[in-house]
C-alpha cells in the first residue's frame, strides 16, 4: 500500500508529508517545508522514475499547509500534512516547445 497520497490540483501539487506511519509530527521535512513556506523560499521538484531516475517538474513554492486523512502504508488511518505547492514564476524565457518539455535524469 502507498503511504503518500500526492495529487495535482490544477496547476498545484498536493504533496503528503514526510513519515509512512502513524501521524505525522512537525519535525525534520515536514518542518523544512513549513519554513520554506514562512521564508518565502522556493523548492525544486522531481518526481521519482524507475530505475533510479527522476524527473525535474519545475520550482515550486509552499504556499499553504493543513492536516488531511490518509492511510499509512499498513492500512491505518493517520493524520498527514498535505503541503500545496504552487509553480514559481519562470525565472528564464525558454522556446515553448522546450519549456513544455519535463527533463529526465
Amino acid at each position: 500500500m502507498e503511504a503518500y497520497n500526492d495529487r495535482m490540483e490544477g496547476e498545484c501539487l498536493l504533496y503528503t508529508g514526510e513519515g509512512r506511519f502513524g501521524n505525522q509530527e512537525m519535525r525534520r521535512g515536514n518542518l523544512a517545508l513549513k519554513l520554506q513556506m514562512e521564508g518565502h523560499y522556493p523548492i525544486f521538484v522531481f518526481e521519482k522514475k524507475p530505475p533510479g531516475r527522476y524527473m525535474f517538474l519545475g520550482q515550486y513554492n509552499v504556499t499553504s499547509v493543513r492536516r488531511e486523512t490518509q492511510k499509512d502504508v499498513k492500512g491505518h488511518r493517520r493524520s498527514v500534512f498535505l503541503y500545496k505547492l504552487e509553480r514559481a514564476s519562470v525565472l528564464v524565457s525558454l522556446p515553448k516547445e522546450i519549456a513544455e518539455k519535463r527533463l529526465l535524469f
